[in-house]
């Protein structure tokens, strides 16, 4: 774990295999893919940030879906491509369904 001003990054960031898939992502593959990750990192720690790769936050689809997700109050964006669950979020997509372990794995970088 690195400090990051009063925050504390953790080595929990999406997988870098997304590569080449840019064109082929759509807002619902990309939020559920996002929600999957910061589920498994927030019941891991509430506390840190998902480190997303630049791939991703280079995406205008990516983009949109954090702004989305920020607006309505379910994450927090300590910069641009660091965010987390805010424990509302967290609370209301566990009540929604929530993500598969098998989900969150695929999004996960090791």
């Amino acid at each position: 774990m690195a400090p990051l001003g009063h925050f504390v990054t953790r080595e929990c960031r999406l997988g870098s295999h997304y590569s080449g898939w840019e064109g082929q992502m759509d807002n619902i593959s990309i939020r559920d893919g996002l929600l999957a990750a910061l589920t498994e990192c927030y019941e891991a720690d509430p506390a840190h940030f998902v480190s997303l790769p630049k791939q991703i936050v280079d995406l205008s689809a990516a983009r949109e879906v954090i702004a989305d997700l920020r607006n309505q109050g379910d994450v927090e964006e300590q910069s641009r491509g660091v965010i987390r669950f805010t424990r509302r979020g967290y609370k209301s997509h566990r009540e929604h369904g929530g993500s598969t372990r098998e989900e969150s794995r695929v999004l996960l970088a090791g």
